[in-house]
């Protein structure tokens, strides 16, 4: 009885969140197989976010759209009974989770978001699990990436003032 009291309290404030506009971001091992999506890779720190998740969403068509955040950021030592969510209190992450949740409902296209506390060379594992056809990132993050999964080729599209790469594999 009080699994099943926890859960009902965890899918009533799940849908509160939604309901508010708020992002359910879910952690990068929630990852699954996902081959007919695309892969947008923003990171923190970084001025091109709203510009990859632009991109991605352009280039979808229809397709999935999973968005992952790396954060560098460390995570501070929880108290007892605390929730030690890094994602709800990263303010750079919530913007571009915003973004992409006003996109995705403006365009009706199925998307998650991810978060990570990590490198690139993580999110080239989490792209691993998903394997998607094709991955957004800027250019920059690209070539790292492109070092640890060999893509078919690249290209390059321009968003306003900024090139942003498209891995297809």
């Amino acid at each position: 009885s009080l699994t099943v009291v926890g859960m009902a309290i965890a899918i009533l404030h799940y849908r509160w969140r939604k309901a508010q506009g708020l992002n359910a971001v879910q952690p990068s091992w929630a990852m699954s197989f996902a081959p007919d999506s695309v892969f947008a890779i923003v990171r923190s720190d970084s001025t091109q976010n709203a510009q990859v998740i632009e991109s991605a969403f352009r280039s979808a068509r229809g397709r999935k759209v999973l968005v992952l955040f790396l954060s560098s950021l460390t995570a501070p030592s929880a108290r007892i009974f605390q929730i030690n969510d890094l994602a709800l209190r990263d303010d750079e992450a919530q913007d571009a989770f915003r973004l992409a949740e006003r996109i995705a409902f403006e365009t009706h296209t199925p998307t998650q978001v991810f978060y990570r506390n990590g490198s690139i060379g993580s999110a080239a594992n989490i792209w691993r699990i998903a394997r998607s056809q094709e991955v957004v990132t800027d250019v920059e993050t690209a070539r790292i990436f492109a070092d640890d999964v060999a893509p078919t080729y690249i290209r390059y599209r321009r968003e306003g003032d900024v090139n942003v790469a498209h891995l297809v594999m």
